[in-house]
């Protein structure tokens, strides 16, 4: 179940039906500055969300990176999530959830729900098969994700947690 659950995980990372309409502009709106230059290709400009605060007047003087110690085995870290219901009448639920770093591999952390009963052979076969299969296949399709991060690290974060009964796993783009 918890290699299930990170080969879930990656693959809602890519999913997505193509299909959603892009909001319409809003006629009463205007440009709070000059657009980003053009790239001179047909690929889309880099997301860059700081460059993005600046231009839009609220991040003035936000770092583009800031240098955090990486963390070691056996850190507790606390992870904000979204508890999705059964019921999709029902609203999701924000809740936090500690959790213990079991593995670090070369691209990853991977973290477990304090509490979850995942053993060691388990976290190391998520790890096997999210550094041969998974890593590999992603990075292939969207390309490597900016290295070093906003924290100065090269490696993502995994949380292997009970996301309730409706999701396998999630990205957050708030991430």
């Amino acid at each position: 179940m918890f290699i299930t659950l990170a080969v879930v995980l990656v693959a809602a990372a890519c999913a997505g039906d193509g299909d959603s309409p892009a909001p319409a502009p809003s006629a009463t709106s205007a440009p709070t500055s000059a657009p980003a230059p053009s790239t001179g290709s047909d690929e889309p400009a880099s997301r860059d969300m700081v460059d993005l605060a600046r231009r839009f007047g609220g991040g003035a003087d936000l770092p583009r990176q800031v240098l955090l110690p990486p963390p070691a085995l056996g850190d507790e870290e606390e992870f904000a999530v979204l508890i999705l219901p059964a019921d999709p009448e029902e609203p999701p639920e924000r809740t936090i959830v500690s959790a213990t770093l079991r593995a670090v591999s070369e691209h990853a952390y991977l973290f477990v729900e304090q509490d979850s009963e995942v053993d060691d052979d388990d976290v190391d076969d998520a790890v096997a098969i999210f550094e041969d299969q998974v890593w590999p296949r992603v990075t292939k399709a969207f390309g490597p994700p900016p290295s070093p991060g906003v924290d100065g690290d090269p490696r993502i974060t995994i949380l292997h947690a009970d996301l309730g009964p409706a999701v396998g796993g999630y990205v957050s783009g708030e991430d």
